[in-house]
Formats: C-alpha cells, structure tokens, sequence
C-alpha cells in the first residue's frame, strides 16, 4: 500500500458525492478512502498518519468544522483546503497575477502569496504549473473554472 500521503479522506454523508469524488479522484490515480460521517472518520484518525481530507460542512452529529476543530486538538497531520485557498487555486488556474486575486478577493497581495505558497507544500507541487495540472486533474475546482486567460 502507498503512504498514507498519497490518500484523499473523502467525509460526506450523501453516498452520491462520497462515490463521484472517489470516481474522480480515482480516475486521476489517487488513492481514496471514503467516510459517511465525521465520527466515522474520527474512529480512524488516529491511525491516520498524513494525507489530505475533502470533508462536507454541514453532517448530522459533528459538522466539518468541528471536524477540523476536533482534528486540530488530536494534532492530526492532514491538509485540508479552505474556501479562501480555493479562491486563490481558482484566481491561479485562470492565469491571474497574485496582484489581481488580491483586488478580486479584497485582500493584500502578500496574503495571496501565502495562500499560494500554503497550496503548493499541501497539493507538493514543484511549479506553479504542476499545481494548476494538479487541480485541474483532481477536480478540485469546477469544471466552469475560466482557464482561458491562463498564459
């Protein structure tokens, strides 16, 4: 078995999201483990040594906040991507200069090369262009991301 590196934690309690993630991942060649709660995740983590973690927010009996909030307090080593960096990948995949996905998303520009630096140690990207492929393979940003400013 590969590191636990190389797996994606998918945590949702809709099994059609859990399968379509896990199918897309997959299909990209990352290994998928997949959880219909937060408990259910959190009866593991501690086994769970490194990897990333794509959870829902809104679960029955532990949301995905706390999730993350619980996962903290246990000092479990796993990544997970937040909404702002999710903006910043998306602001990237277009082409944009960190300049202007600091205007569009009302924040400094030394805040978006911290997201960006943040995205390139958790996706282990190389290049800027490795992260961008990495996104645009794993299907972490819509499938209607604007890539036709990318240079």
């Amino acid at each position: 078995m590969p590191p636990d590196k190389s797996i994606v934690h998918v945590i949702d309690d809709d099994e059609a999201v859990r399968q379509a993630l896990a199918f897309q991942l997959g299909s990209a060649g990352i290994e998928v483990r997949t959880y219909e709660s937060a408990v259910a995740f959190l009866g593991v983590a501690p086994t769970v040594r490194t990897g990333c973690i794509i959870t829902d927010v809104r679960m029955p009996e532990l949301s995905g906040i706390d999730l993350l909030r619980r996962l903290r307090e246990l000092k479990a080593r796993l990544a997970a991507l937040s909404n702002r960096e999710r903006d910043v990948l998306k602001g990237l995949v277009a082409g944009h200069a960190n300049k202007q996905i600091a205007y569009d998303l009302g924040i400094s520009p030394r805040t978006i090369e911290n997201y960006r630096a943040n995205l390139m140690i958790k996706m282990q990207a190389g290049s800027l262009s490795d992260l961008v492929r990495m996104a645009l393979v794993a299907g972490i940003l819509d499938s209607n991301a604007d890539v036709s400013n990318a240079s």
